[in-house]
């Protein structure tokens, strides 16, 4: 049989007749059931699909399907896409600014359309559009790490994998490491730690991360469906919530919620005893120690577990015994892919005073160019010095990297060096040491925001 030809459709989700394109209402739900089939989940039980189009709608989300033009007879229908990728706009906090970002999502190809240039075809064209659109920067999660290096993304973020004993207390060092246990003031008097109403938690997360994100380098915003997932509202598996969800908050002197966290315990039958964070943010790093004092008091619980911890993570250095807080894994969290490297660079912070000119390369060449860039009084300037990667004494560069490189540095959670160690970076020792120090920062990238 010889390779069927596909159609590339874009379109707004719908269910009621109000999308842009009026062939959305027929397809949004066989576009879902595809998504859901390339990550091996359930089919959507009835009413999940309308509710999964009310988030995408909030979202303003753009789905894209890849559709076979013929099947033999008793495939899967032609109506189901064999490919699917989903897009929408959030902002990424760059340390300097909250920077208006492309996120891709859903990206799947079914495994008996592979190697057709599905996925080239759908991204190259969607992350030329988003440049075409003004857009400085693209992110995404990868659920397969060698997929996206290829296209230009690179890992800025990376997380890890905390595996607390709790069996003999969690002890944290400081006058203020005990302070705000459920139900009780801190000792200083200064705030307080309380359990909170499942049906509260979501009102509390919005606020609160709303501020996190206002502050911390790497944290993307969250779409429209973040609440219901941390509080067990949107459970998979059908549309009744998780009651099993607990949370518990902390409200700073003047009332005002400065951290939350939510949790799950993972049943009696799970030895040892497991509590497994769904969520976890604090604003002031008084909350922080709180709420983390909460969770090692809880009653019957030997151990708590949580997924999205930072490489640079404070409990471990807040615990008396730093042996009872083990790193069970380190793995990549947030990719990014510069669109612009002139907008992008800009709304970023300076390090180091200094100045440097790069070369930028770009198999898809968006973003490849060479640049002066300059750091000074905590800002940076980029200047297109010429298109593309040029030889010639107006437009040579003292240091050349691949945009994935550029936007693996971006955020300085993975330094300039170690890209030049690994062969990422090539160029002037001493140039090479300019460039890491004026994108060099003072914090640890962190995103607490899965898409």
């Amino acid at each position: 049989m010889q390779h069927p030809d596909y159609e590339i459709r874009r379109f707004r989700a719908a269910l009621d007749g109000t999308g842009e394109d009026a062939r959305a209402d027929a397809v949004t739900g066989a576009w879902i059931e595809a998504v859901r089939r390339g990550f091996h989940e359930n089919p959507p039980v009835p009413g999940q699909v309308e509710r999964m189009v009310g988030f995408y709608r909030q979202d303003d989300r753009e789905l894209t399907g890849a559709y076979a033009t013929g099947t033999p007879d008793g495939a899967v229908d032609t109506a189901v896409p064999v490919a699917t990728f989903g897009t929408m706009r959030h902002t990424l906090n760059t340390g300097a600014a909250l920077l208006p970002t492309h996120q891709i999502t859903a990206v799947t190809v079914r495994a008996t359309h592979r190697r057709r240039g599905l996925l080239r075809r759908m991204m190259t064209e969607d992350l030329r559009r988003a440049a075409d659109a003004g857009l400085a920067m693209a992110a995404l999660f990868a659920s397969e790490a060698t997929i996206y290096g290829r296209f230009g993304f690179g890992v800025a973020v990376e997380r890890e994998s905390l595996r607390i004993d709790t069996r003999r207390g969690l002890s944290l060092v400081g006058g203020a490491g005990g302070a705000g246990a459920a139900g009780q003031a801190s000792a200083d008097g200064a705030g307080a730690t309380e359990f909170v109403e499942r049906e509260a938690i979501a009102d509390i997360a919005r606020a609160v991360f709303a501020r996190w994100h206002a502050v911390t380098p790497g944290s993307m915003d969250r779409q429209a469906s973040y609440p219901g997932v941390i509080d067990g509202t949107l459970r998979e598996e059908d549309l009744e919530p998780d009651t099993a969800v607990r949370g518990a908050a902390h409200w700073a002197a003047d009332g005002v919620p400065d951290g939350y966290v939510t949790w799950k315990f993972s049943g009696w039958e799970t030895g040892p005893t497991t509590v497994r964070v769904r969520d976890f943010v604090a604003v002031t790093d008084e909350a922080y120690r709180a709420l983390w004092n909460l969770l090692g008091s809880l009653d019957l619980v030997d151990v708590v577990t949580w997924e999205h911890a930072s490489v640079d993570e404070p409990l471990r250095w807040a615990v008396a015994d730093t042996r009872v807080c083990a790193v069970t894994e380190r793995e990549d969290s947030l990719w990014l892919r510069i669109l612009d490297p002139v907008a992008a660079l800009q709304a970023r912070p300076g390090g180091a005073p200094g100045s440097v000119r790069l070369a930028v390369t770009d198999d898809l060449g968006i973003a490849a160019g060479t640049l002066d860039l300059v750091s000074a009084d905590g800002r940076l300037t980029a200047v297109r010095v010429a298109d593309g990667v040029t030889a010639g004494p107006e437009s040579e560069a003292e240091v050349t990297l691949s945009v994935a490189a550029l936007s693996s540095a971006y955020l300085g959670g993975i330094s300039v060096l170690t890209l030049a160690r690994a062969g990422a970076v090539d160029g002037d020792p001493e140039a090479v040491q300019r460039l890491a120090a004026i994108l060099a920062t003072d914090r640890v990238p962190q995103c607490l925001t899965d898409f």
